[in-house]
């Protein structure tokens, strides 16, 4: 890994090579050595983290509704919050059939935070105790 410290984001071509140049050295298969070096990698933004990309457009309207008009217990009907957020979010994310208050409320209770996610620190409150 000293080499990050001449070359900080190398190429996947020079990544590639150190790898293979290493593991020829310690006699391992370069599977290893990438397994090994991975998470420093990723925690200096060589490597993407990997897994399923962040859904933006979603955090950004849960949280620009919670900003707007926060859930409350007395809401009930279409314009209920999770009824209504989940129409903004079906229209934006162009999901037919849309998704019921329910699945959006299900998400954001399960929602992973994620650099520059606006949901976080919105709703100090669990999303499931609300209607």
């Amino acid at each position: 890994m000293r080499h990050l410290a001449w070359s900080p984001s190398p190429d996947e071509a020079t990544l590639r090579r150190w790898i293979e140049d290493l593991a020829a050295k310690l006699q391992l298969p370069p599977d290893a050595i990438r397994a090994y070096w991975r998470p420093t990698l990723v925690k200096r933004g060589v490597w993407g983290a990997g897994g399923r990309p962040a859904k933006l457009v979603r955090c950004q309207i849960v949280a620009d509704e919670w900003r707007r008009q926060p859930p409350s217990q007395g809401q009930r009907g279409a314009q209920a919050f999770w009824p209504r957020v989940a129409d903004l979010v079906s229209i934006a994310e162009k999901i037919n059939p849309s998704l019921t208050g329910d699945e959006i409320r299900k998400w954001k209770s399960k929602h992973p935070a994620h650099d520059g996610c606006p949901l976080t620190g919105v709703g100090a409150q669990s999303a499931k105790n609300s209607p």
